[in-house]
């Protein structure tokens, strides 16, 4: 995770940042703005974060470009001894399986 956030930092050298990363450059860069060392960042003090909104957009924006969805699980139709092979050989191709297309589970 430590290394992603590395590479992310490198890359946005060249690229546009992250989302993530601009929320984490705006909180570094307010911190500064003041002049806050290291030991008091915790400080009794309260300052409103003005970058929640553009928080949650990002994590909004990640959830709805979702890579992969897993269909759930279930039986392969398959009957019984249609699997079987020789160990160290590549099984037989079931050409009665290849000649039907995909079946979809949607």
């Amino acid at each position: 995770m430590f290394a992603t956030f590395i590479d992310n930092k490198i890359m946005s050298l060249w690229e546009e940042k992250e989302p993530l990363l601009r929320v984490f450059d705006s909180r570094i860069e307010k911190i500064r703005l003041y002049n806050v060392r290291a030991p008091a960042i915790r400080t009794s003090t309260y300052q409103s974060c003005t970058t929640i909104k553009e928080a949650a957009a990002s994590i909004e924006q990640r959830l709805t470009k979702i890579d992969h969805a897993a269909i759930h699980p279930h039986l392969l139709d398959m009957k019984i001894g249609q699997g079987k092979y020789e160990q160290g050989f590549f099984p037989k191709l079931q050409s009665d399986v290849l000649m039907n297309g995909p079946i979809n589970n949607k």
